[in-house]
């Protein structure tokens, strides 16, 4: 359907909103430049320890509570997802970069990036967290600690956890209500990728609204 002036109703909303689309694109692409900088000295730093770190006598126990073996799983395992989550997170934030159509600016839709950097943000903070017990590990491995420094460690990292959740709480309300209201609204031509989370989430509306 076209108006007198040949435009389609999405070509005339872009149209009137143009400036703020751009801007808003703009913006966008900026911050995910500079988390996509962030991504990729944390995965340097996963790849880096994850070479540097010795594998000898791994079958002794002279380490605290567990083998040495063990906490090489531990760290190995550590390193390894949350090498992939940092990776994940550069992917998203480089979709966000790249423009989705390169003839067409009204086709980049700016929810969509802003859902792309909800999902970079959620997996560059994970791999943070990951990354923790691999330099716990890490640590256990390299030096003959003793069980209350091992104690010390994590719960200096607890107090860290507690302090940024409570720092930034609304934060992650944000987060979350934004990835729902996207999963609620989304379109029936969305990614197929997002198809089978959007159908989940409008299965579990549905039965807690019968609940209610």
């Amino acid at each position: 359907m076209r108006n007198k002036d040949g435009l389609t109703p999405k070509g005339l909303f872009y149209l009137t909103h143009e400036i703020l689309h751009k801007e808003s694109i703009s913006g966008l692409q900026a911050m995910a430049n500079t988390l996509l900088v962030v991504a990729t000295l944390i995965i340097s730093l996963g790849i880096t320890g994850g070479m540097t770190i010795p594998i000898a006598d791994i079958n002794h126990r002279n380490t605290p509570f567990f083998s040495r073996k063990t906490w090489y799983t531990f760290f190995f395992l550590s390193i390894a997802f949350g090498t992939c989550l940092c990776v994940s997170s550069m992917f998203f934030y480089a979709s966000v970069i790249l423009p989705v159509c390169w003839s067409k600016a009204e086709e980049e839709s700016v929810r969509l990036r802003q859902t792309k950097l909800v999902f970079g943000n959620v997996s560059l903070f994970a791999s943070l967290a990951l990354m923790f017990p691999a330099l716990t590990c890490g640590s256990v491995l390299i030096f003959e600690l003793s069980n209350w420094i091992f104690y010390f460690i994590c719960a200096l990292g607890l107090i860290i956890l507690v302090v940024h959740l409570t720092l930034d709480y609304n934060r992650w309300i944000g987060i979350v209500c934004s990835v729902l209201s996207y999963l609620e609204d989304a379109p029936s031509d969305s990614p197929i990728i997002l198809r089978p989370i959007c159908k989940l989430y409008h299965l579990f509306l549905t039965f807690a609204k019968k609940k209610a």
